[in-house]
């Protein structure tokens, strides 16, 4: 499906690909498949958009919002690292990314087990939860 998104001949008009592509990335499972998907396919992407203005930013912060792991910082810096000289338009949204994205890491460092202390103490953390 993400595939067909950024394929002229697919049946996913052009103006929808963007509306496709966000509804697998804003999904819980989806956004893991989104973000691969952007990092393996940017130049893909870039082609069939061409200068994209508004588009291009659009897919990145859809895929890049709820990343919280350091694993996933390092994704981020690696992939414009990678695609410098090909952001284009993107270039803000990858940079607040990486901005975002370390505000979602600290967040989780401050409140994560306060959370889970909070869930626990009100009977709504089960073992099957804690891993």
């Amino acid at each position: 499906y993400l595939d067909m998104a950024f394929t002229n001949s697919s049946g996913i008009r052009k103006q929808d690909a963007g509306t496709a592509f966000e509804g697998v990335a804003r999904n819980s499972v989806g956004h893991y498949l989104a973000w691969n998907y952007i990092r393996e396919n940017w130049e893909k992407i870039i082609d069939y958009y061409g200068s994209g203005l508004f588009t291009i930013p659009r897919l990145v912060k859809s895929t890049t919002e709820s990343l919280n792991t350091d694993l996933e910082l390092k994704e981020v810096e690696l992939f414009k690292e990678k695609y410098s000289e090909k952001l284009v338009t993107a270039k803000r949204a990858v940079d607040q990314a990486i901005e975002r994205t370390a505000n979602n890491i600290a967040w989780m460092n401050n409140n994560y087990m306060v959370i889970v202390q909070w869930l626990k103490d009100h009977g709504y953390y089960t073992q099957l939860n804690n891993q």
